[in-house]
Parts: structure tokens; sequence; C-alpha cells
């Protein structure tokens, strides 16, 4: 697993950011509702949130830490999966022949349990060649209540979840890293619940298409979660 790390001021750049708005979703965790194409006056959509004009992410003064998953699987009701073999090395999140794709994620924090958790996001990096989708992705997240193994878990034998809850709404762009919040999630690991066992990100199949991401194998960074902290 590896860890990097660098000044929180270039998040500046990482607030220009937008993502396409949501189902009107209102977050109960306190960081702004989820967009829904637009947001009330005063406010912007910002990585997938709503916030005022003048509303960072994180503040300054946070450090950037981008980590890598130390397990990671992908869990199809229909398509291609994780194997014994490894991941696939691309997936198609929101394509209906799909059906609904789950990433499950493993992180190991690299910050003290007291730390404090400005933001976080997973990122996934969009393929360069494949053909754009008509409708976004809607993404919903959700902790891992039981143990697993990248090796073996599927579709058929997955862990427990959580209830899911909507986290983004999201029109791929090549070239352009999209970024899911997370941040209520990662929040919660400084308590160390014995049913923490990671991460999950659900996408059902609407499109015809959907929209087709790196993992990381052959190429890329694949996912990755990049945290702000302090």
């Amino acid at each position: 697993m590896r860890a990097v790390r660098s000044s929180a001021a270039t998040f500046a750049a990482l607030a220009a950011i937008t993502a396409l708005g949501s189902l009107g979703c209102a977050a109960s965790d306190g960081l702004g509702r989820v967009c829904e194409g637009g947001c009330d006056t005063g406010a912007s959509c910002v990585v997938g949130r709503c916030r005022a004009v003048d509303e960072a992410p994180a503040a300054i003064d946070t450090r950037r830490v981008i980590l890598a998953p130390s397990d990671v699987a992908v869990i199809a009701a229909a398509g291609a999966s994780s194997s014994a073999e490894g991941v696939p090395e691309t997936i198609a999140l929101g394509r209906a022949g799909g059906g609904t794709v789950a990433l499950l994620l493993r992180f190991a924090a690299s910050w003290r349990d007291d730390a404090e958790v400005l933001s976080a996001f997973v990122i996934l990096d969009p393929i360069e060649s494949a053909p754009p989708a008509a409708l976004p992705a809607v993404f919903e997240s959700a902790r891992i209540l039981e143990p697993w193994q990248p090796t073996v878990v599927s579709w058929g034998r997955q862990p427990r979840l959580d209830l899911p809850r909507l986290a983004a709404v999201i029109r791929a762009i090549p070239g352009t890293p999209v970024r899911v919040d997370v941040t209520a999630l990662v929040r919660a690991w400084s308590s160390r619940r014995a049913d923490d066992h990671g991460l999950a990100l659900l996408v059902h199949g609407d499109d015809r298409i959907g929209s087709a991401f790196s993992m990381g194998v052959t190429g890329g960074a694949g996912p990755r979660l990049e945290a702000y902290v302090r």
C-alpha cells in the first residue's frame, strides 16, 4: 500500500472541478446535499455537493493524502467481475447490460485516529477512448460490514453492506478524474468499529453504454482514495 502527501494549497484546483447533479436527495451527514443539476442561489456544485460559492471542500491548512487500496474487488450482477486471477482491466459502470456493479475497496489510513478528516473522495479514471454515456452514473456508497477476500468474493457470495446512500451522480468525461464523496465513511474509521471492513461503491445499470473506468491493472493509477486531513 502506498501513500503520497502534498500541500493542500493545491486544493484550489480541486475546488474548480464540478460534477453533474443528482436525484435531489438531501444529505444527512452535514456535508451539503448532492447536486441536482444546479444548486440554490448562492451555492454551486463543487465535487458533487452543493456548497456556498466561497466554500471549498477543505481548508487550505489541510494536507492531501492519496491512498491506494489494500484490497479491491469488482462484483457485478452480470458481466465482468473479479476472479481468482484478479480484477478486470476496466469496468463499465451504469451500463444496463451489466446490471448493478459494486466496487469493494479497503484502505489503511495513514493518519492518526484523532486527525480531522475534512473531506475524502474515491477517484476513478475514465477510459480515454471509451464512447460517452448518454446518462450520468448514479453512485451509492456503503460501509462493508463483513470480512471479505478479493479472490473469492462474487455477486452470489458478497459481504453484507450497510444501507447504501446516494454519493454522486456524475457524467464521466475522458481525461477528467471522477471524484465520489465518501467523507462520512472515512471519518468513521477513527472509531475502529469491529464491523467496518472497507467501503463499497454501487452503480445501477441504466445506460445503454455506461461509463468505462480503468482499474489500473495494465496502466493508469486505478481506484484510489484522496483525503484532506489536519
